[in-house]
C-alpha cells in the first residue's frame, strides 16, 4: 500500500477519498546527508566543466582575430529568428539576426553581419571577427 501526506489522508477523512487514487505516493526513503554531498558533487563538478568550456571557447575567439576577451555565448532561437550574445572585453552584447546594430546595449562600435550557427561573423571597423561554439557545446 502506497504511503500518502498527512493533507491528503486528511482529505481523506473529510469524504473526499476520491483523491487517493489520483494521490502522488510519497517518498519511500527521505534523502541521505550523503545523496545530498553526491549531489552537490555533481553540481560543482558540471560547474568546473562549464567554466573550462567557457575558456576554452573564449581561445577559440581569440585566434580568429578578435580581441582579447572576447567569445560567443550563445545562440538561441529558431530560424529566422536568431539571437546571439557574445561577450567583447567583458561585455555581454546581443545581436539579433537581421538587425545590424546590437540590441543591448545600445552605443557599442560593432555590428552584425551574419548568424550561421555555429557561428557569428560580426564587423568593427571594415574587419571581420568569426566566433564559433566550441564543438562541445554544439
Amino acid at each position: 500500500m502506497a504511503r500518502f501526506s498527512k493533507t491528503q489522508w486528511i482529505r481523506c477523512l473529510a469524504g473526499l477519498c476520491v483523491c487517493i487514487s489520483t494521490a502522488t505516493p510519497v517518498a519511500a526513503q527521505p534523502i541521505t546527508v550523503l545523496a545530498m554531498i553526491d549531489q552537490e558533487l555533481a553540481w560543482l563538478k558540471t560547474q568546473k566543466e562549464r567554466a573550462q568550456r567557457m575558456r576554452k571557447a573564449q581561445k577559440e575567439g581569440q585566434s580568429g582575430g578578435a580581441s582579447e576577451g572576447s567569445y560567443l555565448v550563445s545562440i538561441v532561437g529558431v530560424e529566422p529568428h536568431l539571437q546571439a550574445t557574445v561577450r567583447l572585453n567583458g561585455k555581454s552584447i546581443l545581436f539579433q539576426q537581421g538587425v545590424v546594430q546590437p540590441i543591448e546595449p545600445a552605443g557599442v562600435r560593432i555590428h552584425l553581419h551574419q548568424i550561421k550557427p555555429p557561428c557569428v561573423v560580426l564587423v568593427s571597423h571594415k574587419k571581420r571577427h568569426t566566433f564559433c561554439l566550441p564543438k562541445e557545446a554544439r
